[in-house]
């Protein structure tokens, strides 16, 4: 049977394999799980307006699309190579919290440098679109690593992370805002 497959997780006693609905209570009256859920509501409204805008973005720097989609890559891998960095350091050193900070302020400075250098050319406008990737997509499993490290329970620890996940979600919300601001603010178009 799949519930003897379980197995105990993490030296935990053996009760604590199965269902608990006293911890599943616990989910949703401890403060700190509301906490994370706010910084992962944050974190995937950039997350998805970073995903969806970042082509469009680029292609309106001059490029072709074709050229837009290929630059819109290096984000990504830049975001990739610092988010194993991040959290292979953050974990090793057991400490969570400021790596998420460090990681969060690199990506503000990011978009601080994408909103007061926009007349400095495609170079720095890049710079800063790396730099946001970087912080944002580091930050999100140092963030999951955190919250699923300071929670304790099996039950409690699932549910926790099921509630962040699927609360957070609700970030993506914010993405046609964005959108909005961008084409009312600075002229961008998105979606032609």
């Amino acid at each position: 049977m799949l519930r003897d497959d379980a197995g105990v997780a993490n030296s935990d006693s053996a009760s604590n394999t199965r269902l608990s609905w006293r911890q599943v209570y616990y989910t949703f009256i401890d403060w700190r799980i509301y906490f994370y859920t706010a910084i992962t509501v944050g974190n995937l409204a950039l997350v998805k307006c970073l995903t969806t805008y970042l082509p469009n973005l680029v292609e309106n720097m001059g490029y072709s699309k074709a050229e837009a989609q290929l630059m819109s890559a290096l984000p990504y891998i830049v975001a990739g190579v610092c988010a194993l960095l991040g959290s292979y350091f953050s974990s090793r050193n057991n400490e969570h919290g400021y790596h998420l900070t460090f990681f969060l302020a690199v990506c503000m400075l990011g978009f601080v440098l994408l909103a007061t250098c926009l007349e400095r050319g495609k170079v720095v406008i890049y710079v800063g679109t790396c730099m946001v990737s970087c912080g944002i997509r580091t930050a999100f499993p140092i963030l999951m690593s955190w919250l699923t490290k300071n929670v304790g329970g099996h039950t409690k620890r699932a549910m926790a992370v099921g509630f962040a996940m699927g609360i957070g979600q609700i970030g993506g919300i914010v993405a046609p805002l964005v959108s909005v601001q961008l084409k009312e603010n600075l002229g961008i178009r998105f979606f032609r």
